[in-house]
C-alpha cells in the first residue's frame, strides 16, 4: 500500500508526538522511541495502512509515559486510540501470564490492525532477548509462542512469518547454550 502525502503528515505528527511526550514523561529504560519507530517501519514496509503505522508508533506510550488514551484520541482519533488501548496491558492484573493473556484477548477482539502491531512489537522485542537472563528469555519466548498460536488464523503474512522465524532462532540459540 502506498502512503499518501496526507498520511505521511499524520505519521510525522505521530513521530513528533511520540518523541515529545516520551521526553516529558517516559520511564522505560529501553529505547522506547527507537523501538516504536522500528515497529512502525516494519509495518509500513509490509504495506500496512497509515492508521496501523501510527498505532505502532504510539503503541507503548500508555504503558511507558504519562500519556492518557484521551490524549491519543484527541490527537489521532478514536480508531487509533482504540488500537493503542487494546495494545496496553492492564497493570491491575498482577499475575504476568494472566495480564498478557487478557491483553492478547483484547488485541484479537480489536482486529487485524492491533494484531499486526503486536506481532511487529514482539518481533522487535525479540532482539532484546540476549540481554536478559535465561528465566526471562523463557518467559518471553512462552509469550511469543502463545501469541503465535492464537494469531495463526487471524493474521498471517510477512510480520507473522518474521516473528515465527525469530522465535525458532531464539529457541535454537537457547537450546544450544544450555547443551
Amino acid at each position: 500500500m502506498q502512503i499518501s502525502n496526507q498520511d505521511s503528515f499524520q505519521i510525522e505528527k505521530a513521530i513528533c508526538f511520540l518523541c515529545s511526550e516520551y521526553a516529558k514523561s517516559g520511564h522505560n529504560p529501553k529505547p522506547v522511541v527507537l523501538h516504536s519507530m522500528r515497529v512502525a517501519f516494519y509495518l509500513m514496509n509490509t504495506g500496512a495502512n497509515a492508521e496501523t503505522v501510527i498505532t505502532a508508533m504510539l503503541h507503548d506510550l500508555i504503558e511507558d509515559s504519562a500519556v492518557k488514551i484521551e490524549d491519543i484520541e484527541r490527537e489521532f482519533g478514536e480508531n487509533i486510540a482504540g488500537n493503542v488501548a487494546s495494545l496496553s496491558e492492564d497493570e491491575n492484573i498482577s499475575v504476568y501470564k494472566e495480564r498478557y493473556k487478557e491483553n492478547f484477548d483484547r488485541i484479537i477482539q480489536r482486529g487485524t490492525e492491533a494484531v499486526a502491531v503486536k506481532l511487529a512489537d514482539l518481533y522487535d522485542n525479540g532482539f532484546y532477548l540476549s540481554l536478559t537472563d535465561k528465566k526471562t528469555q523463557v518467559i518471553i519466548l512462552d509469550k511469543i509462542a502463545d501469541f503465535l498460536d492464537i494469531t495463526e488464523g487471524v493474521l498471517a503474512g510477512e510480520i507473522w512469518g518474521m516473528l515465527q522465524e525469530k522465535y525458532k532462532e531464539e529457541l535454537y540459540r537457547i537450546n544450544e547454550e544450555n547443551n
